[in-house]
């Protein structure tokens, strides 16, 4: 059986549960029964409501009542679509009482995060069989409500008619006779439904990458087919052995390869030919990289738990912000109003919201109201290049900054204005509120930037010198102009200090409140920012993947960000800073604790050497040298492309609390060599998880402003520094840590052919922890 006909399991077509129409104290219950998303509509939520009585439905202030039908338990039921890049509330009105709910769905292809999940996720595919069901149309099929709130249902129907379909007859003829009127194949252009395939085509012209919705919980990531072999050790996946087993059954070649034919990189049009129903539960899919069963509870800290009631309405305006060199930022404007939607009286502190390149400025209104309602003016732009703002997009570029502090200045200068600007933003946007603030714009009073960076050119561009391959598909949909001048800066010039918070420490002086996620690329990033700023950096660190907390296991809610704004930008009284410097989410559920510094106080190290029989052990034995092969191919290295190295079962349970930071002696046959070194987590039935992991081109050993020699055969000293976690591994489970040359597409596999020979044993290769005493915090 393939990966494509696991979708069609018979477990699936099963009845939703009723829910119990307890009393929740009259405020109607949200909740999300299913929820996909892809780089085409931006994502759908199968949502019920439990509810006493009549109530309206708001999507982000519109009315989206008219989505949803009464259902014979008495609730109602609707499919909410067109979910918009970020934060989408959902709101459900009954008299005086409302009930809420924010679904965020990631820019540029999810996936989409939301609340607890009533039902397991539902899969997603994409690959040629079921393209050619559905008559070679390479995009997605838009589900159409049909008035009843019953999509998900109908989906359940059709694959149940597949299932009994009992014809000799091909499989995807199958699927084309039972297909029910509510597919309709389409893609979004411009925010209109096309039907034209070949219009589709030219919008998208993505690289194909096969993946599956995987997981249990509302933060579920996305495990990649990566057409290559399959290994555990190659996921980052918590499997069980049973479901390891299911899924090595699904793949009887033993090769990730979903259309049956040899491996080979697909480049066509993104294909989402059906949103098929999945119970994950039988496929044996884990959840990739996060804590499903995080516990909510907020850390016990009054900083978390602040609020305070609205106070004013939102006012909407479009404007135009003048640049000091003639152009302007396309931007909305979000002013607290008075009850009749004018502008309310008063001077108010400002927020910048998430400033970035991505044309979102409809959700990100959405998700700036809450603050407006509690008296900030919300300021939500396009970065120059992007949207309806001019000019030529240069991500994070002097340009872009001097944009930024322009757009701050221009906030505070407005009459209403307090004077006293923050900004925020994730990602894109967090990375533009560090860069700003390093330029000291005189009103900017603090900031909070979520999963944000140090170093563009390493945390993102060039890790350990080495390209990121991960990198080039946001190169292409975002700024491709990029894959040009990125190729054309391989060492550490201005290009990149221009670029940089690292380089400009010192400038760093606001209040600042990161917040990162364990799970997320630029955790380093941003604990190198706390630590080179302990004295006006705070940091937040969740069990969270790429993006804002909300929805996410363990998810913060709003109570940090307006404590944080009320203290430094509204000087309200009594508004609380944190409890301690660093709150952190202990990993992989155990929950948070607080403390002085990063790593906690009384953090000990622990240096353990690389063995020749395959050791991890503080006596490695005998000094001596063990080789494997370069892997030049853009996946995982086969057999002897890699070695790997695993201490005992643990016989007590160790926190891993810092970087685990890698000395590797190595030699290389050929002009230059990449190592790759990766630190997982083993349980006794085999199942990896990994922890982290550190890269570095050879000839960057020295620094990556000029690069060093490598002369064939002689033995050259890597240190690499890996990214921190802070990771519980349970006493019984191993560490193993595993070195080659490639770890794609984290990294490109672009060293040069030949062979790396590892010194181990004695004087030898080594690697150091870094691990806190294992109380369990509180």
């Amino acid at each position: 059986m393939r990966w494509r006909e696991l979708a069609l399991v018979p477990i699936l077509a099963r009845p939703l549960p009723s829910p119990a129409l307890a009393d929740s104290g009259g405020v109607p219950r949200i909740e999300v029964l299913s929820n996909r998303a892809d780089l085409i509509s931006g994502g759908d939520a199968l949502v019920r409501i439990v509810a006493r009585g009549p109530v309206r439905v708001d999507l982000g202030g519109a009315d989206v009542t008219a989505s949803f039908a009464a259902r014979p338990d008495g609730t109602l039921t609707g499919l909410v679509t067109g979910l918009s890049p970020g934060a989408n509330v959902l709101t459900a009105r009954q008299g005086g009482r409302a009930g809420r709910l924010t679904v965020t769905d990631h820019p540029r292809g999810g996936p989409v995060f939301s609340g607890p999940q009533v039902r397991p996720w539902r899969c997603q595919t994409e690959e040629d069989r079921l393209d050619r069901a559905n008559g070679h149309h390479r995009n997605q099929v838009l589900w159409t409500n049909g008035g009843d709130g019953s999509a998900l249902e109908v989906m359940d129907r059709w694959l149940a008619a597949v299932e009994a379909d009992g014809r000799a007859i091909p499989l995807p003829d199958k699927v084309v006779r039972h297909r029910p009127p509510q597919a309709v194949d389409a893609c979004w252009i411009d925010g209109a439904k096309v039907t034209d395939q070949a219009a589709c085509d030219r919008a998208y012209p993505y690289k194909a990458d096969t993946r599956v919705a995987s997981g249990e919980g509302p933060a579920s990531d996305l495990l990649k087919c990566r057409l290559k072999p399959l290994r555990r050790a190659d996921y980052g996946v918590r499997f069980t052995g049973e479901q390891w087993s299911r899924l090595r059954a699904a793949f009887l070649s033993g090769v990730c390869d979903i259309a049956g034919r040899k491996a080979t990189p697909m480049r066509r049009p993104l294909t989402l030919a059906l949103a098929l129903t999945c119970a994950l539960a039988s496929t044996g899919v884990a959840s990739a990289d996060v804590d499903a069963a995080a516990p909510a509870a907020l850390p016990a800290d009054p900083f978390f738990a602040y609020d305070r009631p609205a106070q004013y309405g939102v006012h909407r305006e479009r404007v135009t912000v003048p640049l000091r060199d003639g152009g302007h930022l396309a931007c909305d404007l979000h002013r607290p109003a008075a009850p009749d939607g004018t502008p309310a009286p008063g001077r108010f502190p400002g927020i910048v919201y998430d400033y970035n390149a991505y044309n979102q400025l409809d959700a990100l209104g959405r998700a700036a109201a809450y603050f407006v309602e509690r008296g900030y003016a919300a300021a939500v732009c396009n970065a120059r290049g992007s949207g309806g703002s001019p000019g030529h997009l240069d991500p994070f570029s002097a340009q872009e900054q001097r944009d930024n502090y322009d757009l701050i200045e221009w906030l505070a200068a407005r009459p209403w204005s307090t004077g006293r600007i923050g900004q925020t933003g994730v990602s894109y946007g967090g990375h533009s509120a560090l860069l700003v603030a390093v330029n000291k714009p005189p009103h900017l009073a603090a900031i909070i930037p979520v999963d944000g960076i140090s170093d563009w050119y390493e945390n993102t561009i060039y890790r350990g010198g080495i390209y990121s391959a991960r990198i080039r598909d946001w190169q292409r949909s975002v700024a491709p102009d990029t894959l040009r001048t990125y190729a054309e800066h391989p060492l550490y010039d201005d290009f990149w200090r221009e670029r940089s918070v690292k380089s400009r420490w010192k400038d760093l002086d606001v209040p600042v409140l990161e917040i990162a996620g364990w799970y997320d690329r630029y955790r380093q990033g941003m604990v190198d920012n706390f630590r080179a700023r302990r004295h006006n950096v705070w940091l937040v660190a969740g069990p969270w993947v790429h993006g804002w907390p909300a929805g996410q296991p363990a998810d913060i809610g709003n109570g940090a960000y307006l404590a944080w704004w009320d203290r430094w930008l509204a000087r309200r009284p009594g508004a609380p800073l944190p409890a301690a410097k660093v709150t952190s989410y202990e990993t992989p559920g155990t929950g948070w604790g607080q403390y002085a510094s990063w790593p906690p106080p009384g953090a000990r190290r622990l240096r353990l050497g690389l063995g020749a029989d395959g050791a991890l052990a503080p006596d490695p034995g005998a000094a001596a040298t063990r080789s494997f092969e370069v892997n030049t191919e853009p996946g995982a290295g086969g057999p002897g492309q890699r070695l790997s190295f695993t201490t005992g079962p643990l016989e007590r349970d160790v926190v891993l609390a810092g970087e685990v930071e890698a000395k590797v002696r190595a030699s290389f046959t050929a002009s230059d060599g990449n190592i790759a070194v990766v630190v997982e987590d083993v349980a006794p039935d085999g199942t990896a998880t990994r922890v982290t992991q550190g890269w570095l081109k050879a000839s960057h050993r020295r620094g990556h402003e000029r690069p060093a020699t490598v002369r064939s055969g002689r033995v050259y000293d890597l240190d690499l520094r890996t990214w921190p976690a802070h990771h519980r591994v349970a006493a019984g489970h191993t560490l193993r840590v595993t070195v080659s040359s490639d770890d794609y597409p984290e990294i490109d596999s672009d060293a040069p052919a030949g062979q790396v020979g590892l010194r181990l044993g004695h004087g030898g290769s080594a690697v150091t922890l870094t691990y806190a005493p294992a109380a369990r915090p509180s």
